[in-house]
């Protein structure tokens, strides 16, 4: 964790817990492995999805959390940006508001942030069900979230990307969303859609599902 005085404001004390050590673990050794950047926004489609994303974001007021930063891209398009990653490796790549942790356990107070960002993330949890509460927790009433997950119709799968190219080996827990299912968890969770469009192989990974949601109270 990055101390400042924009994240000391919006942390909730500790409770010690680390969240998940095997998803720490690798996803630190990941981010010193994988030059995460090559991979997704190197790409045509991939630099577009940036492009749409920032012209959202670029609207956004008020404190925004990037839950899932990578090495906070979008930081540049967002005034008052805290990043959170599992990874250490990848909170080092960046100057600014950052936190270690987990989305299904935000350290964060209640209603902490007007917007929250949660691009790629999903489909790297354990239970996106409680990922979603909790930020739905952490978001003031009204607050929106912008998300990208892989479009599929396989709720769940682990796959292997060939990171063994760079010497992380073995499989990526990596789901997918598809429409029904998505909608699903944010009605569960407490979130209306505002928009929800499928844009085909953003990333140059998967087609990708974009979806840009409230919280209903």
């Amino acid at each position: 964790m990055v101390a400042s005085s924009l994240v000391d404001a919006l942390l909730e004390p500790s409770t010690g817990s680390n969240g998940d050590k095997v998803l720490y673990d690798y996803y630190g050794r990941q981010a010193e492995l994988v030059p995460v950047s090559d991979i997704v926004y190197a790409t045509v489609s991939g630099q577009t999805r940036m492009r749409l994303l920032a012209s959202i974001l670029m609207g956004w007021k008020g404190p925004v959390l990037d839950a899932g930063c990578n090495n906070g891209v979008y930081k540049a398009f967002v005034e008052e940006y805290v990043g959170l990653d599992f990874a250490r490796g990848f909170l080092a790549g960046f100057k600014g508001d950052r936190v270690q942790g987990s989305v299904e356990e935000l350290p964060f107070k209640d209603e902490a942030f007007s917007h929250i960002l949660l691009s790629e993330t999903l489909e790297h949890v354990h239970q996106p069900r409680k990922a979603l509460e909790e930020c739905q927790r952490v978001l003031q009433p009204k607050g929106d979230i912008l998300i990208t997950v892989p479009f599929g119709d396989d709720a769940k799968r682990v796959v292997s990307f060939g990171l063994e190219n760079y010497g992380c080996h073995g499989k990526v827990l990596h789901g997918c969303f598809s429409r029904p299912y998505l909608k699903m968890l944010l009605k569960k969770t407490g979130f209306t859609v505002k928009q929800m469009n499928v844009y085909p192989e953003a990333g140059g990974v998967s087609p990708c599902l974009i979806a840009h949601v409230e919280k209903v109270k």
